[in-house]
């Protein structure tokens, strides 16, 4: 069998290789003492290679280059969620994956095609890492006003400054929801195609709408229709 010679990378010390281990995991089962060593190892992998890949923003590096190997488009994210959100991330992205590891070693999971268990269930996570982040996106709330929406210019006192940029902040929140994401992210520098994929609409709805915010809000209104 191929790779026979080389040593699991999960099962180093055991000398088991990639076919073998998977032919005994189908034999004993993941509730095997075998079983159960895959998965506490897997699950201990995974939650710190997640911790620093999040921490020094390598986490979108992984996810380019996943997302440009399927389908030739890559998307790129914004490590712009809190301690708590970061936390949630990481454990829920983690058990997600182990869910589907009876999947991965009974059906998935292919070693003749030459990525390792660890591989194959870290590529797993990091499409689930990219849908749980995408979700996130579309629950976090609007705390930032686009610059371009606070009339800032003719404005020189300071506490001028601040009235106008709450005046804007109270004129964003009574936006529609997704309006207000849409803006929210096109402030953070989200191409329109990344803030369709997010929003879950088109690009051109996205053009549209943004078309039709700025041409009515030049003209003193705002009234999505």
């Amino acid at each position: 069998m191929a790779g026979r010679g080389a040593p699991a990378a999960l099962l180093e010390a055991e000398g088991i290789s990639d076919e073998q281990l998977l032919e005994m995991l189908r034999a004993c089962g993941l509730h095997s003492p075998l079983g159960q060593k895959v998965y506490q190892r897997l699950l201990r992998y995974e939650l710190a290679a997640l911790t620093s890949w999040m921490s020094s923003g390598l986490i979108w590096h992984k996810i380019a280059a996943l997302t440009r190997a399927k389908s030739g488009a890559v998307y790129t994210g914004r490590s712009n969620w809190s301690a708590q959100e970061a936390d949630e991330l990481r454990k829920d992205t983690v058990a997600q994956g182990l869910l589907e590891l009876d999947k991965i070693v009974f059906g998935g999971w292919d070693p003749a095609l030459g990525a390792g268990l660890k591989t194959y269930f870290t590529n797993r996570c990091l499409w689930i890492f990219l849908n749980n982040y995408k979700k996130l996106l579309r629950t976090k709330k609007i705390m930032l006003v686009p610059l371009e929406e606070a009339p800032l210019a003719h404005h020189s006192d300071p506490q001028d400054v601040v009235v106008a940029r709450e005046t804007a902040r109270e004129a964003l929140s009574k936006l529609p929801a997704e309006m207000q994401m849409i803006l929210q992210l096109r402030a953070e520098d989200y191409t329109n195609r990344e803030i369709a994929e997010l929003v879950g609409i088109t690009e051109k709805a996205v053009e549209g709408r943004l078309h039709r915010y700025y041409e009515r809000n030049q003209r003193g209104g705002y009234d999505e229709q």
